[in-house]
């Protein structure tokens, strides 16, 4: 039920590519530490967070969560969206140029 009752970190910050602004905010959840004893760690070790997390039922729908959280149920997620109306992308080229440094910068970092 972490991600209904955990707290969430938001970061923002302001980036510029190809003459657009953009705004950018990175939406964790604050892990809690725990401490497990040795047969606990053996049972988590077996799934993933991810399986963990879908098939606790206190995760469905979370009411405080972000949307994004509650609809695919990720723990951690950049958002990227145009700084303004001005600043809107409105050709076809300058949006495959951004998806594509995107998906670079995503690959080059392992996130």
């Amino acid at each position: 039920g972490e991600l209904s009752t955990g707290k969430w970190e938001d970061r923002s910050e302001v980036v510029t590519f190809a003459d657009v602004r953009f705004g950018m905010t990175l939406h964790r959840l604050k892990e809690r530490s725990q401490v497990q004893t040795p047969g606990d760690m053996e049972e988590e070790d077996c799934q993933p967070q991810a399986i963990q997390d879908l098939l606790a039922m206190e995760n469905d729908f979370p009411p405080r969560a972000h949307c994004l959280c509650r609809w695919f149920g990720v723990r951690g997620f950049v958002v990227l969206a145009p700084g303004g109306q001005s600043d809107s992308i409105q050709s076809e080229s300058k949006a495959n140029l951004l998806l594509s440094s995107i998906t670079i910068a995503v690959n080059n970092t392992g996130w």
